[in-house]
């Protein structure tokens, strides 16, 4: 069955388990490598007719009507109201748990033509939006800020398109470079690299229209820290850095400093001890000559707070062995970290679980790290930035230590349906 579908059969049994969400597009493929003439329509479950595939809420009626559109057609009724398509659009989006997201991501990412001409509207209220977004990072699920995150975005471009002053239009290009920024944030935390890397180049063609050199560099700094958590290599991850520290011209500020953490943890992961300590010398400097308006700042756009520094620590240290380094790093992130995060203080008890390993100490250490997995939810526990981090603590034990009980306990909590399987490095 698994052949026939196209599938894993890893994947094909998260279907039948019912820990994998499925989309028309998959529905409607299935039906046709199974050569079944199938009806798709959205109904209460319990209330679907025999033959019928049933979904567990109805959608509301534009996304039904684009469904069914979708389905009979590939070309869109030229006479069919913009405000409805984009309505129907959003809807299906977010009823489909954006699964997946390739198609409908581009169709967002590309309404934003940055060589068009500009509008009148109210500038101060799209930043306090793109501002709002990053504290939410936090505390929203990444499924359902990047449903929001679309929508502004879609929403920005078609504002964008009707600017005409080049200053509204620099302001409102800031504003959509950030919202990138923060969608390519939320498609790592899902795992979608692939759409991720698209919407860092759009990101970085934002920040570059609207000439804004701080915020190029934390764009640019941005991609290579988050690209630890997968889709680059480590030596991919130092050309990001390069081109980062280009981009800042040397000028102390958030990006620069995202910038040299990055190149400290990959070089850590590089194992080039010697490259890694003289990054993170390179960033206490620019930390110390930092504003306090910068170092004060909790959130994500420009702040760089304590915290992200104790952290980068933490990782390097971890990654290098230099476990002292390492546990005075972590009690310090650990102590400076609000109380509303939850991912940097998971990813922080995580390193310490590395250590324990790395120090001999396997149950203890592998324990540890099932403990941290135990206070996350389901979805946090998948998360595309907890899931490297916890096969990063596999990765230490030695070869003898794999099939303990523990281990085999850890790698399953580890394991699931968004997760993938958390397979031996």
């Amino acid at each position: 069955m698994a052949g026939w579908l196209h599938v894993s059969q890893a994947s094909l049994s998260r279907i039948e388990l019912g820990q994998c969400r499925l989309t028309v597009d998959d529905i409607a493929g299935f039906a046709e490598r199974l050569g079944l003439s199938v009806t798709l329509r959205y109904c209460e479950l319990d209330g679907a007719d025999p033959g019928e595939l049933g979904f567990r809420a109805p959608l509301p009626m534009e996304a039904t009507q684009m469904v069914r559109a979708t389905l009979a057609t590939t070309e869109e009724p030229a006479e069919e109201n913009e405000d409805v398509k984009r309505r129907g659009f959003l809807a299906l989006l977010g009823a489909t748990a954006l699964g997946p997201l390739d198609g409908t991501l581009e169709r967002v990412r590309r309404g934003l033509d940055l060589t068009r001409e500009p509008f009148d509207l109210d500038l101060d209220e799209w930043e306090r939006t793109a501002y709002a977004y990053c504290g939410e990072l936090s505390t929203t699920p990444a499924a359902q800020l990047l449903v929001h995150l679309l929508a502004d975005f879609d929403e920005i471009a078609k504002v964008l398109d009707r600017s005409g002053l080049d200053g509204e239009r620099r302001r409102l290009t800031h504003v959509a470079g950030q919202l990138a920024v923060l969608i390519a944030h939320s498609l790592v935390s899902l795992g979608e690299h692939q759409a991720a890397r698209r919407w860092w180049r759009t990101s970085r063609a934002a920040a570059d229209r609207a000439g804004d050199p701080a915020l190029a560099a934390f764009v640019h700094a941005q991609q290579a820290m988050l690209s630890l958590y997968g889709s680059y290599t480590p030596a991919q991850v130092l050309d990001l850095v390069d081109e980062a520290e280009a981009v800042a011209h040397g000028t102390a500020c958030g990006g620069l400093a995202s910038a040299l953490g990055a190149r400290a943890q990959a070089l850590a992961v590089l194992g080039r001890t010697k490259g890694a300590r003289k990054a993170l010398e390179g960033l206490s400097t620019v930390v110390d000559q930092l504003p306090d308006h910068v170092t004060g700042e909790q959130r994500f756009f420009y702040g760089w707070p304590e915290h992200c520094l104790r952290h980068i620590e933490s990782y390097t240290f971890t990654h290098l062995g230099e476990l002292r380094h390492a546990e005075q790093a972590q009690e310090q992130a650990l102590a400076l970290y609000a109380p509303t995060r939850w991912r940097g203080p998971a990813q922080i008890r995580l390193h310490q679980a590395a250590c324990l390993v790395a120090t001999g100490d396997i149950v203890d250490g592998v324990d540890h790290a099932a403990g941290v997995l135990r206070t996350l939810s389901d979805e946090r526990r998948h998360d595309g930035f907890i899931q490297p981090v916890g096969r990063a603590v596999l990765a230490q034990l030695p070869e003898r230590a794999r099939r303990l009980p523990v281990v085999q306990e850890y790698r399953e909590l580890l394991a699931g349906p968004t997760g993938g399987p958390a397979l031996d490095p």
